[in-house]
């Protein structure tokens, strides 16, 4: 999947992280966080970057899909996510925070 370039820019000690990509600040209802040297970013935040997400709560699984039709299907708690049927490994797992799902980024 294409993502647009985004750089996290905090002192993650003092003030919440802010997110740019292409040159504009995104707002968001709930901040990304830093855990174990990873930053985590809200699920929903992916849809102003044009990505599609969908959310089954009763399997804990984020679906996203791009505008080409590639997927990657996530379930918090897992280090394992499927981009099509492909397997990718991650550091961490996504989490629910505040009622809300977080993915890890790099």
């Amino acid at each position: 999947m294409g993502y647009a370039h985004a750089h996290a820019a905090a002192d993650y000690d003092k003030r919440p992280v802010e997110l740019n990509v292409n040159g504009n600040f995104i707002s968001m209802d709930v901040h990304p966080t830093m855990d174990t040297n990873r930053l985590f970013i809200p699920i929903r935040l992916l849809a102003s970057l044009g990505i599609q997400y969908s959310w089954s709560p009763s399997s804990k699984v984020v679906t996203l899909q791009n505008k080409n039709g590639e997927y990657l299907k996530i379930t918090v708690g897992s280090k394992v996510a499927y981009k099509g049927s492909q397997q990718i490994q991650m550091d961490q797992g996504a989490k629910n925070q505040d009622g809300r799902v977080l993915v890890p980024i790099r």
